[in-house]
């Protein structure tokens, strides 16, 4: 019995070191094959977030065409695929709601078996994301029947926009580093007073990444401008004093030299 599992514990090395296997271009993205994947150190993931974990697979230092590999790591995969051409994509998912490190194991299953090295893996469970560096109204005094403004410079990443305070809600995409802009009569904001428009912005990719603006824009009276006929009633009225003026004037000379 000893001599029968020392022979099978033999045959387990052998099988072992008989698999020649690596892997290689470990990379981490949101779609099969991973086409935009970076580096797993780079990667920005968040609890709830679906990912896929992609490589390459060498036996014997050349591409392996065919396979099965698995990944396995408690709360965060449990998948097994096939490997094309020489590549794996292993779908994953955070569903734990903390902050934490994860290593993914990753294992050769056919045509031999063998264990590579984790995959170490950072789920963040919180987004700290700035808005755009530029939310403006322009200009935010107007008068009834005016229009304004609205422009959004700089987006640090890809983001969903949403608007509120208006008579109408407003729903923008914007991209990285991109701007926005829109024109609004004075009517949707306020028939007579002040606004507060408040800015949303999310991530397109990670739904914690969010941040919030305001701006105020006030739509006041006209200036007052005075009756049509004030500036007639006023020339009028230096015309007559002009000749009062005069006619006293003469009236006096008159009188002192007859």
């Amino acid at each position: 019995m000893r001599f029968t599992g020392l022979v099978a514990l033999l045959l387990l090395l052998a099988a072992a070191v008989a698999c020649d296997a690596s892997v290689g271009n470990i990379v981490v993205g949101t779609a099969p094959n991973c086409p935009n994947g970076v580096a797993p150190g780079d990667v920005e993931l968040y609890v709830g977030e679906e990912f896929q974990l992609c490589g390459d697979v060498y036996l014997k230092g050349e591409l392996l065409m065919a396979g099965t590999v698995n990944g396995s790591a408690e709360g965060v995969m449990d998948a097994r695929e096939p490997i094309v051409n020489g590549r794996f994509s292993l779908r994953g998912m955070a569903r734990e709601k903390e902050h934490k490190y994860h290593y993914i194991s990753i294992a050769l299953e056919q045509p031999c078996g063998k264990v590579f090295e984790p995959v170490p893996l950072e789920i963040r469970d919180s987004c700290i994301m700035m808005p755009p560096s530029t939310i403006e109204a322009v200009p935010d005094v107007v008068v009834p029947g005016q229009d304004f403004t609205l422009q959004v410079k700089n987006a640090p990443r890809d983001l969903r926009m949403e608007l509120s305070g208006l008579s109408t809600p407003v729903t923008a995409l914007i991209s990285g580093g991109g701007k926005w802009s829109q024109s609004f009569a004075s009517e949707q904001c306020s028939a007579m007073g002040s606004c507060i428009i408040h800015f949303d912005f999310t991530s397109t990719e990670h739904a914690l990444c969010t941040a919030s603006a305001d701006v105020v824009v006030t739509v006041k009276a006209p200036a007052a401008t005075p009756p049509a006929g004030d500036d007639d009633d006023q020339t009028l009225l230096f015309v007559t004093l002009a000749l009062l003026i005069v006619g006293t004037g003469g009236a006096v000379i008159f009188n002192r030299y007859l």
